[in-house]
């Protein structure tokens, strides 16, 4: 690899180490029933009932609540930053025709708190989705602790 990958990679899990204890102190357990089908990284996932949980750093798990024996799906995500307060946490999906992909997970914060947002880094197959089409329309779906 080269310097920039390298350099990249190292402010990448510096600014994790920073930010996930922050993101931990609200984040618990989200559950959320997703009614269409979508896509996290090259994994594609069936509607139904998710269970969404930090883990470690930056890394979120979306695991199935059926008895269908779905993997759970562990991903590495990306600060999305801050907003105004919510009492329920939500899932941002970016929507491409009938295609949906994972965007932005939002925990539940109490009034005092700011809500504090995770991103994931956009697929291969998303971006080659936004260059063929316009800009993605944002579906958000509300999730509970």
């Amino acid at each position: 690899m080269n310097t920039k990958v390298y350099k990249s990679l190292a402010a990448f899990a510096l600014l994790a180490m920073v930010v996930q204890p922050i993101f931990a102190q609200s984040a618990g357990a989200l559950k959320i029933t997703i009614p269409f089908n979508f896509t996290i990284g090259k994994t594609q996932l069936p509607s139904g009932d998710y269970t969404i949980q930090s883990l470690s750093g930056a890394e979120v798990r979306v695991q199935s609540d059926g008895n269908d024996n779905r993997p759970s799906v562990i991903f590495l995500t990306v600060p999305a930053g801050s907003k105004g307060t919510s009492e329920t946490g939500k899932l941002v999906f970016n929507r491409y025709g009938d295609q949906y992909f994972l965007s932005e997970i939002w925990q539940p914060v109490n009034s005092r708190e700011r809500a504090l947002g995770r991103a994931l880094i956009k697929s291969r197959a998303e971006i080659e989705l936004a260059k063929k089409m316009s800009r993605p329309e944002a579906t958000v779906l509300a999730a509970k602790k």
